[in-house]
């Protein structure tokens, strides 16, 4: 059975029944019910793993694209107000934490897309699920208030060897 809304899915594979049980369980304590949560066996095959530096690189950009904009907004309205004084006037100062707001923004941007991007020269992981393992595959479906960022934790944290990659092979 599918998922009825198309909002984002977290597929993580544990090597252990019981972990992935104690993962569905920690989940519905954080207000996931049985709509947004499947646990099934994984059937004999090669699956495609995400890299260890995918899932999270978007989210550690967007935090610190917020960060520069709040670095750059207060060291803008600084140098207004220090280049400006005492005949600072509420336009100048805005302009100034506005301009501030852009380029720290920008810089922040740079640097961490440099930092958190790197060159994907890796070999693709994959695991191979044989006849008679038991594999156990939990998908959640992400709905709005609860972050992807904060799934991936918690299934993490109960010991999932691995993220499902969301590329078709």
């Amino acid at each position: 059975m599918g998922f009825m809304r198309p909002e984002p899915v977290v597929s993580a594979i544990f090597d252990a029944a019981e972990r992935a049980t104690d993962a569905v369980e920690d989940l519905r304590r954080h207000g996931f019910d049985d709509q947004h949560l499947r646990s099934v066996e994984l059937r004999p095959g090669r699956y495609l793993l995400e890299d260890e530096l995918t899932p999270d690189t978007g989210y550690h950009l967007r935090v610190e694209l917020v960060m520069g904009a709040l670095i750059g907004g207060v060291i803008g309205a600084g140098l207004v107000w220090f280049a400006l004084r005492p005949d600072v006037a509420p336009l100048a100062l805005l302009v100034g934490v506005l301009f501030g707001i852009l380029f720290g923004t920008l810089l922040a941007g740079v640097f961490a897309a440099v930092r958190e991007v790197p060159m994907d020269d890796d070999e693709d992981r994959w695991l191979d699920v044989r006849p008679g393992e038991a594999e156990v595959l939990v998908e959640v479906q992400v709905p709005g208030p609860i972050t992807v960022h904060t799934v991936r934790q918690i299934l993490a944290g109960h010991g999932a060897r691995g993220f499902l990659s969301a590329h078709p092979v």
